[in-house]
């Protein structure tokens, strides 16, 4: 996304809220090409090499490691804040991925995540979940409620300690717009953000997408939770 490096938008920061004033060692797993790492101090993680490389040139100031986030190259209780941006929807084994990020948090140390809700609208509604893996035969992402997250967390040593809705139906309902420039950046360019969807995505959705983040509401599309560890449960697995 083409970013004001001096204002973090929608997701990026409704995240940096929930993490708020955080010392020591932050990893943005799932850093894609490094907007997050524009904004604040902390070690970029992602699994694909070509997004790690973008974010590099991007930000160079920072720190990017290859790496997935079921296989954390960390030792146990080294880091003090994990946050994961529309990641965990997308990751093969999510219990692996919160085993991981418990694993090498410290005591009392945070976890910061936004994860698409699971309500039956936007389960309709959101192409990525339904019509994109037919089309192109990508995986379904995932969709989350509360509930489901607060077992995730729990079973991991973690316990959540707020949790927010944000961002209406219009937006999604504008990438519908988009859908047929998305299936030709995937054909010529195996991209979904390509040259073509993808700045459609940034000059109009993504616009758009930010002002809806400003808005509470107890229906929202996107699902915001920090969690907090509450217990050493490392275990011997060492990098």
């Amino acid at each position: 996304m083409n970013v004001d490096p001096s204002k973090p938008v929608e997701r990026y920061r409704l995240g940096i809220e929930l993490l708020g004033a955080t010392e020591g060692v932050v990893l943005d797993v799932g850093c894609s090409i490094g907007t997050l790492e524009r904004f604040i101090p902390c070690i970029g993680v992602d699994v694909h090499r070509q997004a790690v490389g973008e974010a590099k040139n991007h930000c160079p100031q920072r720190q990017f490691i290859l790496a997935d986030s079921e296989y954390l190259p960390f030792k146990s209780e080294s880091v003090d804040a994990v946050i994961m941006l529309d990641t965990l929807e997308h990751v093969g084994n999510e219990s692996k991925a919160i085993s991981e990020v418990s694993r090498i948090l410290r005591e009392d140390g945070s976890l910061v995540i936004s994860v698409p809700n699971k309500r039956l609208i936007y389960n309709l509604v959101d192409l990525e979940f339904w019509l994109l893996p037919i089309l192109i035969r990508r995986p379904r992402h995932r969709h989350y409620d509360v509930k489901g997250i607060q077992e995730l967390m729990n079973s991991h040593g973690l316990q959540v300690e707020i949790s927010m809705e944000r961002g209406l139906i219009f937006s999604e309902l504008l990438r519908w717009s988009l859908l047929p420039f998305d299936v030709v950046d995937y054909s010529l360019f195996h991209q979904i953000r390509g040259p073509l969807g993808g700045r459609l995505r940034d000059w109009i959705v993504d616009r758009f997408v930010d002002k809806e983040f400003d808005i509470p509401t107890t229906c929202g599309r996107t699902l915001f939770v920090r969690a907090r560890k509450i217990k050493d449960i490392s275990s011997s697995h060492l990098e």
